[in-house]
């Protein structure tokens, strides 16, 4: 059910990064949508999808760089986000369907 649930909630971080464009947004932000999708997470499963979503190259993170930055609370980790073109090429449906994101 977990996975089930990560997969739909990084497909919604998506659709909300494409409308967004290529600026910047802050992580809050993301959280809220969640919510508002009524699939709400907490920061550290945000934050987990986030990582995950900027292994497979689709997003970029603005990470904290303050020293001792791994011991911040979740919320201060990564500030802020931002789709790259395969993102948008992924959300699209340009590439191949991926497991791992509902979209």
């Amino acid at each position: 059910m977990d996975d089930q649930r990560h997969e739909i909630q990084r497909g919604w971080i998506l659709e909300y990064l494409v409308l967004a464009g290529f600026n910047w947004v802050p992580s809050k932000s993301l959280l809220y949508h969640l919510r508002d999708m009524r699939c709400p997470a907490s920061w550290k499963t945000l934050n987990f999808n986030l990582e995950y979503l900027e292994q497979k190259g689709w997003v970029k993170l603005e990470r904290e760089r303050t020293r001792g930055a791994e011991e911040l609370p979740e919320e201060k980790k990564i500030l802020a986000v931002v789709i790259t073109a395969a993102g948008v090429d992924a959300k699209d449906a340009r590439v191949p369907s991926e497991p791992g994101v509902k979209l």
